[in-house]
């Protein structure tokens, strides 16, 4: 009786790909670990902070130019003075990246407090520098997520295939609350299906550092 023999050649290309698809899930998890917390500072503690010195510093941009309007050459009160040096100082502490944001210099309580004229310009590049930080702040929330979901979906991709499922669908991976962008289908159509399969050699083809890497362009 003939007995099948195994073919040394194919066990070991499945092997090797094996290992591969092991390395990829090191390299996904990786990632997901950099953009989770990435994603949880930027939604929140960016985004409410940028919301509390919005308000704050609108209000004292507003009183300053009105008084500005009346007295331009009048000093601040010390509570002021204050106020606007902790808008300055916290302002500097979330907007690290912008230069012209973090040449700017608290007021000295000594002597003469600064006029309104000079209040109320500092005022407006604080106000300025918001403005351009709330500009790339949430696109970069949206990139973030973006890149975490699909992330997140390759993930249970590959963990599915380790698994011994050589071909993923969407249907598979909707079982896992896998969320992933259309084109890592195989699908070329416009509709994605239960039945579409998750792109591998898509998947084997991309650089995953690169393809995940996050950007403020």
């Amino acid at each position: 009786m003939a007995t099948r023999k195994n073919n040394p050649s194919l066990s070991n290309e499945s092997t090797q790909l094996r290992q591969k698809r092991t390395e990829q899930l090191e390299q996904i998890s990786n990632i997901i670990a950099t953009l989770e917390p990435l994603l949880r500072n930027a939604s929140g503690y960016q985004k409410n902070q940028l919301k509390l010195l919005d308000s704050v510093s609108l209000g004292l941009y507003e009183e300053i130019d009105k008084l500005s309007k009346k007295a331009p050459a009048e000093p601040v009160t010390d509570l002021v003075l204050t106020q606007m040096n902790e808008v300055i100082r916290e302002t500097k502490e979330l907007i690290k990246q912008d230069t012209y944001v973090q040449r700017l210099k608290e007021f000295i309580s000594a002597g003469d407090n600064t006029q309104h004229r000079d209040a109320v310009v500092v005022m407006r590049q604080v106000r300025q520098g918001l403005d351009r930080f709330r500009a790339e702040l949430y696109p970069l929330i949206e990139r973030v997520k973006f890149k975490l979901d699909d992330a997140k979906g390759i993930e249970i991709a590959i963990q599915i295939y380790l698994e011994g499922r050589l071909n993923v669908t969407k249907a598979d991976l909707d079982d896992h609350n896998g969320n992933l962008s259309s084109h890592w289908y195989n699908d070329r159509s416009a509709f994605i299906t239960d039945d579409s399969e998750f792109n591998f050699v898509k998947l084997d083809k991309i650089n995953i550092a690169d393809y995940f890497q996050i950007s403020n362009d």
